[in-house]
This record gives structure tokens, C-alpha cells and sequence, in this order.
């Protein structure tokens, strides 16, 4: 922890790979949507959230996980929100074969895995090479949100987007029970325990 900040390979995906397109919805039209995208919906609880609450917008909701991916989509099936697709998907490598380049308003990375082993580093998205095609995709001025309940990885996380990836880093708070209304299962799990997480806000430059 004592050097958060390091240069990541370059993405180079494998030619020939094939990559599902992982979806039971179609996508928006790129042109002609305000397009958002979550990298690791979980059981869906924000992006169906989201989706009701910003019906001008279209979100695409990115799960790997087979169990959280079929209770999201079983519920996605049920509320039926017209600006909703979710995708059943490694988002590193779905990203890049199916969002063209510049045409993502929103990011958001909520409470993703730690990774918190040494050896696993690079599996923390900050460090993953794919975050050079999740950026490719983000038109300029778009805003970027990363929660998360360990202080050590939002403050890796800000050295890394701010001095790696030349993001603007917009704000760094803390998220309080009764604050707000959570925004994921996990962020509702841990307020309850009377944990406190963190908000880590970040923008690509124009």
C-alpha cells in the first residue's frame, strides 16, 4: 500500500475469442441514448434503482457471477424497465467488443471484489489493463463513481485513477447509515453493522 500508483500494460485482447453477447435485452442505440454503464451489477439492486429513477437515461448492467446474474435478471424479467439491459459477461473483455468508444456517460464500480492479496493485485479494476478499453469507451466529461467499505482500497483506488489514469478526482467522502438510501446489498449490509463506507468521485477530462 505504501505505492499505489503504477503503470498498467497495455489491454491487448485476443483475436479469435469469443465473447457472448450475454443478454436477454437489447442494447440501447448509442446515437441517439444517454447511455450508463455498471461494471458488476451483483443481484441488480442499483441498477433496477437506477433504471426507475432516471428514466431519460439507459443503463447496461455488467454481472459474471452465474447465481447474482440470474436473481438479477429474474428480477429484471419481472419489473420489465424499458431502459435496462443486463449482461451475463466478463465486463473486461464485453466492454471492449460490444460498447463503441466514447459513447458511456456513467461509470460506476460499486463495492467490487478487494482482491486484497499482494499476488492479486492486478485483479483490482484500477490496475486491470481492460481499464484502458473501459476508459476508450467513456465520452469526455463523464463521471465516474467507486464505492467501496475499506478505506485502504478507495484511497489506492484515487491514487491510482488520479496520478495513473489522469482522471479528475472530483471527491473522496464518507458514507454514513441513514445518509442516504444504499445504493447495493453490500452497501446496505455494512451501514447496518455501522460500518462507514466511501464515496470516491472521479471524472474523465474533457
Amino acid at each position: 500500500m505504501n505505492d499505489p500508483v503504477q503503470a498498467v500494460r497495455a489491454f491487448t485482447p485476443q483475436p479469435g475469442v469469443d465473447i457472448p453477447l450475454g443478454i436477454t435485452r437489447p442494447l440501447p442505440c448509442f446515437e441517439q441514448s444517454i447511455v450508463d454503464l455498471e461494471l458488476g451489477s451483483g443481484t441488480g439492486m442499483f441498477a433496477l434503482n437506477y433504471a426507475e429513477q432516471h428514466p431519460e437515461r439507459h443503463l447496461i448492467a455488467i454481472e459474471q457471477t452465474v447465481n447474482k446474474f440470474d436473481t438479477f435478471s429474474r428480477a429484471v424479467e419481472l419489473q420489465q424497465p424499458p431502459n435496462l439491459t443486463p449482461v451475463h459477461a466478463d465486463a473486461a473483455l464485453w466492454v471492449e467488443r460490444y460498447i463503441p468508444e466514447q459513447s458511456i456517460k456513467r461509470l460506476f464500480i460499486l463495492y467490487p471484489n478487494p482482491y486484497p492479496k499482494k499476488k492479486h493485485r492486478n485483479l483490482r479494476w484500477h490496475y486491470m489493463p481492460a481499464m484502458h478499453a473501459i476508459l476508450k469507451v467513456l465520452q469526455p466529461g463523464s463521471s465516474i463513481t467507486f464505492c467501496t467499505n475499506l478505506r485502504w482500497l478507495v484511497d489506492e483506488a484515487a491514487a491510482q485513477f488520479d496520478k495513473g489514469w489522469h482522471l479528475d478526482l472530483i471527491s473522496l467522502g464518507s458514507i454514513q447509515q441513514n445518509s442516504r438510501a444504499p445504493l447495493t446489498r453490500f452497501e446496505k449490509k455494512y451501514l447496518a453493522r455501522g460500518e462507514t463506507c466511501f464515496e470516491l468521485q472521479l471524472r474523465l477530462p474533457e
